[in-house]
């Protein structure tokens, strides 16, 4: 009886173990998005846009290049969790148009898990570019920056933050289903032990 519930005890420590040492990290490395440049809503895909690469999965280095009316490029660099956009315009002193919405949406077909997005006021170069004007969905990330400066050479840099889901690997699954046999193949011997 005393060896049979040290077995127990030993098997859910070993369980327990394999799902606190395989928690799935949130991020956006391997994510896929789709880019579009919106306007003069977030719901209206801008005709006069174009994109390098689309969609794109998020890796090392730059991701993709937008093109808006052939003057302005945007480039797309996200990292695990973050994203900057550097603006390289052929027109001085340029504005972008006041609309509802003018700016880049990025869609994913996968849940992102984002609790928060924050500017990176130390990389930040678009004046007046704050917090409220990223903004995103279960599925979105969007960044409007209507009325705003879109001068060459211009940074926005993001910040992300992920819920903190410790979901098990699938890899844990079958240790899980070892365990329980064990304690179903113990529990079994001691009822019918007289």
């Amino acid at each position: 009886m005393r060896t049979s519930r040290r077995a127990l005890a030993v098997a859910f420590f070993f369980a327990a173990l394999s799902f606190a040492a395989n928690p799935v990290q949130a991020g956006l490395i391997g994510v896929e998005f789709t880019p579009s440049y919106r306007l003069p809503d977030a719901g209206s895909v801008y005709a006069g846009s174009t994109w390098s690469v689309s969609p794109f999965v998020v890796g090392a280095g730059q991701e993709t290049v937008g093109t808006v009316d052939s003057v302005t490029q945007i480039a797309v660099d996200f990292s695990d969790d973050s994203l900057t956009l550097t603006l390289t315009n052929e027109l001085l002193n340029s504005f972008w148009n006041t609309f509802a919405f003018n700016g880049i949406v990025f869609d994913s077909a996968v849940p992102l898990g984002l609790v928060a997005a924050t500017v990176d006021t130390g990389l930040t170069t678009m004046p007046g570019f704050d917090d409220s004007r990223v903004s995103f969905t279960n599925n979105e990330i969007l960044v409007n920056w209507q009325g705003l400066s879109s001068a060459d050479g211009l940074v926005v840099a993001i910040d992300f933050a992920f819920q903190n889901n410790r979901v098990p690997e699938p890899g844990s699954l079958p240790l899980l289903a070892i365990v329980l046999a064990v304690f179903g193949v113990l529990s079994v011997r001691h009822s019918t032990r007289p």
